[in-house]
């Protein structure tokens, strides 16, 4: 399922503008954060402590927390690592290293590349 971000409004200041970061919250729900610088940062201070309490209760879980559109896996982990055997070869786009998550840019084209926990990339002049 392809979630519109059109009709999504900003969790934040619930502009309704084209594009913008989906996201699942604590709720399993997908929201949405818009471009703005404000509403970017507030999303990024929430997030952060968010996604580390949800990977620390499936490390101990032993749960994969390969994280995409919709959420963490929650696969089962191999032995000994932290994530399921299908996310273990998937490789960041950027620097080639693991990767953790996708790029959930929703915009004209949506993207979904493989990133690393460190590296990242702009849609700021996508159409």
């Amino acid at each position: 399922m392809m979630a519109q971000t059109d009709y999504m409004p900003c969790t934040y200041c619930n502009s309704r503008e084209h594009g913008g970061e989906i996201f699942s919250g604590l709720d399993k729900q997908l929201h949405k954060v818009c471009w703005k610088e404000d509403c970017r940062a507030k999303h990024k201070r929430e997030s952060s402590s968010v996604s580390f309490q949800e990977k620390m209760k499936l490390k101990m879980l032993h749960k994969c927390y390969y994280e995409d559109f919709y959420g963490y896996c929650e696969s089962k982990a191999v032995k000994g690592g932290t994530l399921c055997i299908d996310h273990l070869t998937r490789r960041c786009d950027m620097c080639g290293g693991q990767a953790f998550k996708i790029c959930k840019y929703r915009g004209y084209k949506d993207c979904n590349k493989p990133l690393c926990m460190l590296d990242f990339h702009s849609h700021k002049n996508d159409p």
